[in-house]
């Protein structure tokens, strides 16, 4: 039956129910035997225990046939045979069950037994064995009454690999807790850095051993390698990500290619922490960890602080154009007097009037070509309008539900492109009228050469040894460029004072997105901090005081301005912005003179760089009252992996051994317990050389690596309930099962208080 059974994938476990000699009628008790215990070298230890218990009756195999033994005696019978066995107290509520024979004194007596369990559930097994069936009657977080587990985040469902060390290997995971095993070296690390590679997690800023970390990635892929990850939203929508080695990931759902998702809109941002980064003492790795919690909310506002540091960007440079402006008028009117001075010696001599022709046709010719250029600008840049906003024109908007009101917004489409149209013609006309005015400067040019002779005659009659007529034509060309340029650098001059005004516009515009996102992480630290754990977060805002002091002293570096004088723009300043908003008032009232002029020299030199340097908050973790720096690296990884699993809007734990700064009780008593509080809530994957970890968390999937150097990594895997991942378990993170036998039997002497 047993083989017969096991073919349709159906587990048969030999077993006997018994009317013990119990209560008034006889107490039905369903008895199961380990058949590998019980059964065992052609010996039937069953029948056995059934003939002691019915000793001297004949016909026990009757339906009302009573055994000897009451129910403790019975229990008490089994433990005798020292196998494994579990009892089923059969149909409890009806005739013959254990509530109908037993009063409420039995049954108490009964519920003080160790042994004695009651609990009418479904029980959730990883294998076909006995051990896992008897262990998930005994453990509250295998049982779940009249209900099916149900998982409620979205999780890694598994990875597969094509070339690399891992070639044609497949891992499938568990929406519970994943164990990655093996002996230093074995790969587990190289695992878990390549499926953050393929869900495309960055290693913070704070991650140590970065190059170390990246390059296991490209030594277990290779050039070329393929890892494909499957994941499971929150929805129960599977998608495919694959990654090629070097390449963008690609999203599929159905096969079918998704261009217009990211990761984000299918998992709740994963959090991963490789080796040693739970116990970090980075100064921002506080910050760090609160952008790993709440990172995605941040996306929105993180996009218009970047948009509007473009923006500053556009403006500086349009200012940094106009920067020699002073410059350049001081040139020209300097240019210009000098004409005017030389021009006034021809007109003494009578010779300004007879060259006054020429001059005249010279600037007639300047005056039409510089308004030729303005017609030019300006057919330029409506023709960047048009092309810019050319699309508002061909646009189809549709509903389906207010389809009556969105034909008349089609109307009003229709009516633009009538419009839009005009404006092309408008261009069109333009360029006509700036053809013609081309036409009109030749005219004026060959009207000019049709003159040449009668200007050389001029010319001739002019017989003054220190003036030359071509300096007369020369200077009032000077005069008329000067004049004209003169014109422009106003124009430019009132454009540097609307830039000024944008500039600061958009600086106060910044100051006010880094504030809103600010308020955004107040708020989640504050739902944190209400959770109810040991740890409080203090933030404050721009509170980073010795980044802004390390930058001032960065970019002034040189500048012979002393410390002190760096401390105290650093306490009267909160960031850069501040100090271009007060026009520098402050500098001018702690530096000297000289220090000043050099201090705003450099600072409008930098002045991007400086004015987009965000001053970070200062983000305080407290465990116990105390800043988690000031604790133990062990107290420290305990606070935030308690910390971690007390947050629910994340839905995946990565951590590579967590252990590693963890003694066993604080991850039995604190990790573990709240890990299995958390399954179907939260995915957990963990490499780890701790047993307790897959053990006592009663891992449902457990991954032993091994590496073969240079030639591949193996893999197995199975739930905690697999023979085989136990004796995966047992030689590699217990030493063999010699040295776990021997631990085995020393801690039973120990309970035993002989030792």
């Amino acid at each position: 039956i047993s083989k017969k059974a096991r073919k349709e994938n159906i587990f048969i476990l030999p077993g006997v129910e018994l009317s013990v000699n119990d209560g008034a009628n006889g107490v039905h008790t369903l008895i199961v035997f380990d058949p590998d215990d019980w059964l065992v070298d052609g010996n039937d230890y069953i029948n056995q225990f059934i003939t002691a218990n019915f000793a001297g009756k004949h016909n026990f195999d009757n339906a009302n046939g009573r055994s000897n033994h009451n129910l403790q005696a019975t229990l008490e019978l089994l433990d005798k045979f020292d196998k494994n066995h579990f009892v089923i107290m059969a149909h409890v509520e009806q005739s013959c069950g254990l509530l109908s024979e037993f009063d409420g004194g039995r049954i108490i007596e009964l519920g003080k037994n160790p042994l004695f369990k009651g609990e009418h559930c479904l029980i959730k097994v990883g294998d076909f064995n006995f051990e896992a069936i008897k262990y998930a009657l005994t453990d509250p977080h295998r049982t779940r009454l009249n209900e099916s587990p149900k998982t409620t985040n979205s999780y890694i469902k598994s990875i597969s690999f094509e070339g690399g060390l891992l070639d044609g290997k497949q891992i499938s995971f568990s929406p519970e807790l994943n164990n990655l095993i093996g002996i230093r070296g074995s790969g587990k690390s190289s695992l878990l850095e390549i499926l953050r590679y393929a869900l495309n997690i960055p290693l913070s800023a704070q991650a140590v051993d970065k190059d170390y970390k990246n390059g296991l990635i490209k030594y277990v892929l290779k050039s070329g390698g393929k890892v494909v990850v499957e994941i499971v939203d929150e929805h129960d929508k599977t998608y495919t990500i694959e990654r090629v080695f070097g390449e963008k990931e690609d999203i599929y759902k159905d096969g079918e290619l998704q261009h217009e998702i990211t990761l984000d809109a299918i998992l709740r941002q994963p959090i991963y922490f490789g080796q040693k980064d739970l116990s970090n003492k980075d100064s921002n790795f506080e910050n760090d960890l609160i952008n790993k919690l709440i990172g995605k909310k941040l996306n929105d506002i993180n996009s218009k602080v970047e948009e509007q540091k473009n923006v500053i960007f556009r403006i500086i440079n349009e200012l940094k154009a106009l920067d020699n402006l002073s410059d350049i008028k001081k040139e020209t009117e300097i240019a210009q007097n000098n004409a005017e001075h030389k021009l006034q010696l021809f007109k003494e001599k009578g010779i300004a009037e007879k060259m006054q022709i020429q001059t005249a046709f010279d600037t007639d010719i300047s005056k039409l070509n510089t308004y030729n250029e303005y017609v030019n600008n300006y057919v330029s840049e409506l023709n960047t309008l048009i092309h810019n906003y050319e699309y508002l024109s061909s646009q189809s908007l549709q509903s389906e539900i207010n389809r009556d009101i969105f034909e008349e917004a089609m109307q009003q489409v229709g009516l633009l492109k009538i419009e839009f149209d005009k404006l092309k013609t408008v261009v069109a006309n333009l360029l006509r009228i700036n053809t013609n005015l081309l036409n009109i400067s030749s005219k004026v040019l060959m009207k000019k050469e049709e003159s040449k002779e009668e200007f050389a005659q001029i010319k001739r009659e002019i017989n003054i040894p220190e003036l030359n007529p071509d300096d007369f034509i020369k200077l009032n060309r000077i005069l008329e460029t000067s004049k004209l340029k003169l014109i422009e650098i106003g124009k430019s001059e009132n454009k540097r004072k609307d830039l000024d005004k944008q500039l600061s516009n958009a600086l106060v515009l910044l100051d006010k997105l880094w504030l809103e996102k600010f308020n955004i992480i107040q708020k989640d630290v504050e739902k944190i901090n209400n959770s109810g754990t040991k740890l409080f977060i203090e933030i404050e805002y721009k509170g980073q005081r010795d980044k802004f002091l390390s930058k001032l002293q960065e970019s002034f570096r040189g500048s012979g301005i002393r410390v002190t004088s760096f401390e105290n723009i650093r306490d009267k300043y909160t960031d850069f912005i501040q100090i271009y908003k007060d026009d520098f008032k402050e500098i001018n009232n702690i530096l000297n003179e000289n220090q000043s002029n050099d201090f705003k020299k450099q600072f409008f030199k930098d002045l991007y760089d400086l004015l987009i340097f965000k001053v970070e908050n200062k983000i305080t973790i407290k465990f116990n009252d105390k800043p988690l720096g000031e604790h133990s690296l062990g107290q420290r990884a305990s606070a935030l992996i308690l910390f971690l699993l007390s947050q629910k809007e994340n839905d995946i734990l990565i951590i590579d051994q967590p252990e590693d700064d963890l003694d066993n009780q604080t991850i039995y008593n604190d990790v573990i317990k709240e890990i299995k509080q958390l399954k179907g809530q939260m995915q957990f994957i963990f490499a780890t050389h701790n047993a307790n970890i897959p053990v006592l968390g009663d891992s449902e999937m457990v991954v032993a690596c091994q590496y073969i150097p240079d030639t591949e990594i193996k893999i197995e895997n199975g739930s905690i309930d697999c023979r085989s991942v136990q004796e995966k378990i047992i030689g590699i993170m217990e030493g063999g099962k010699e040295a776990f036998n021997v631990r085995k039997n020393i801690y039973k002497i120990w309970e035993a208080g002989k030792l």
